[in-house]
């Protein structure tokens, strides 16, 4: 799905369509596309398509479901270095993490505002869900025009039980440790010299963290 939205062409005349056939399947659930091929296929050729925003970096690069740095990005790393292909290897891979990550040093600027955090993750949403299904922008709508922004700052081991707990209940945002909002565009800058960040969860090794919303320029087939 990210490399097709890279490649893609002529907004005004082509369509995109999505059968879900992945492990994750995230931003198919976001865009509430039926699991059963049957159902998604006659999604496509049934209803006419809808325009949906997407993410795209000042480099040009494309993302449709979500982009991050930090926990996330060691999650995958976990999660790709197993033989495991099932979708639990996320949830997996997301409970060593927690327990093994540290925070790290970064800035944000958003809406004219600039903000120093030491934190776990920064990352951002067109879509709900990341990492097999993890409601971690419960607030976002991928035809709303804007970015669903989160940043985890510091948890102390001990309170991270009960931040997670929050986290699969779809309710990140109650974290006193999380701030939620939304914004058009935002920028990450990490304070290191080498980092990784994910988009759509491929990895990219020190790629210009700043992006933005495009807005109602893609046409999808989906339920929404």
């Amino acid at each position: 799905m990210h490399d097709v939205l890279n490649a893609f062409e002529n907004f005004e005349e082509n369509a995109l369509g999505l059968i879900p056939f992945g492990t994750g399947n995230d931003f198919a659930k976001s865009a509430k596309i039926p699991k059963n091929v049957e159902k998604a296929a006659r999604l496509i050729i049934g209803a006419p398509p809808k325009r949906i925003d997407f993410i795209e970096f000042e480099s040009g690069l494309r993302s449709i479901n979500s982009v991050g740095m930090g926990i996330d990005v060691d999650v995958l790393k976990r999660a790709y270095s197993g033989k495991n292909n099932k979708k639990s290897k996320y949830l997996h891979s997301l409970i060593i993490s927690l327990a093994r990550f540290e925070s790290y040093n970064f800035t944000v600027k958003y809406a004219g505002r600039e903000e120093e955090h030491y934190g776990l993750i920064a990352a951002f949403g067109n879509g709900s869900y990341f990492g097999g299904g993890i409601n971690m922008f419960p607030e976002a709508s991928i035809a709303d025009g804007v970015l669903n922004l989160v940043i985890v700052d510091y948890i102390s081991k001990f309170a991270t039980i009960g931040a997670f707990i929050k986290l699969m209940l779809g309710k990140v945002n109650k974290v006193k440790q999380v701030t939620a909002v939304a914004a058009e565009q935002v920028e990450f800058v990490p304070h290191c010299e080498n980092y990784t960040i994910q988009a759509d969860g491929e990895l990219y090794e020190n790629h210009p963290f700043k992006a933005g919303i495009v807005k109602d320029k893609l046409s999808f087939h989906t339920a929404i």
